[in-house]
């Protein structure tokens, strides 16, 4: 789908050529749709271009039975999230208040509008650290769930997947990121367990930047993609490029 790919479609240069995203969507299984889920991952390639980064979103989600309306909205912000987009706002839906939803719709309608009218004059980049923190009080927020995912639901460094990678990685250039991964990661957890959160925010992306490279060192680079991570995918820091 990225330019170097030469996607000449449609719907592919829509996506790409969009000042601002609206993702409207019925509650499918106390989730997300199929349909959106297809569209966002169809949307992938776009994350080693880095093209949409910085770009205004919204959402609505739906919901006419039980409900779920909420998980829905939060799973959506968590997809805004992983693009870079700017946040505008997601509005959960039941029909229950169907008509006061109509006017809230409506007002996140202008306020996408408005950010997109900005993203119209000149994009603004919008990098980890700096997402990490708009996103903090949002219905995804990244700071928690990342720190469980690398440390397996512990909070702690010994059991983390950091730890294991540094005990099983055979490249060495993976093995050397995986070793500049570890401080910022301990110093993220502590961070984050002293209520600290913007200040865990700057130790999280650093460590998690230098695990996904060193991930992509050791299961991608040679066994699946057979390129280097491109210049757009999280990019490291100059102290942590270099080995």
């Amino acid at each position: 789908m990225p330019d170097a790919m030469g996607a000449k479609g449609e719907l592919y240069a829509m996506v790409r050529d969009a000042n601002g995203w609206i993702l409207a969507d019925p509650v499918h299984c106390w989730g997300t749709s199929a349909t959106s889920h297809l569209f966002v991952e169809r949307c992938y390639p776009f994350l080693w271009s880095g093209r949409l980064e910085g770009m205004p979103f919204a959402s609505i989600s739906c919901a006419s039975n039980q409900g779920m309306q909420r998980l829905a909205n939060t799973n959506l912000c968590k997809w805004a999230f992983t693009y870079g987009f700017r946040y505008v706002g997601g509005l959960p839906v039941h029909t229950v208040h169907l008509e006061r939803a109509q006017e809230e719709a409506r007002s996140l309608g202008r306020r996408l509008a408005e950010a997109a009218q900005v993203d119209a004059k000149g994009r603004h980049k919008f990098p980890d650290l700096e997402r990490c923190r708009a996103y903090l009080e949002e219905p995804w927020s990244v700071l928690k769930p990342y720190l469980q995912n690398l440390s397996e639901g512990t909070m702690e460094f010994t059991p983390s997947l950091i730890a294991q990678g540094l005990a099983s990685f055979a490249r060495r250039e993976a093995i050397d990121l995986l070793q500049k991964a570890e401080e910022p990661l301990r110093t993220a957890l502590a961070l984050y367990k002293e209520g600290r959160h913007e200040a865990a925010c700057e130790a999280l992306v650093r460590s998690s930047t230098l695990w996904t490279h060193a991930t992509w060192k050791e299961f991608l680079e040679e066994r699946v993609i057979g390129t280097d991570a491109p210049a757009a995918y999280r990019p490291l820091a100059r102290e942590d490029s270099s080995s």
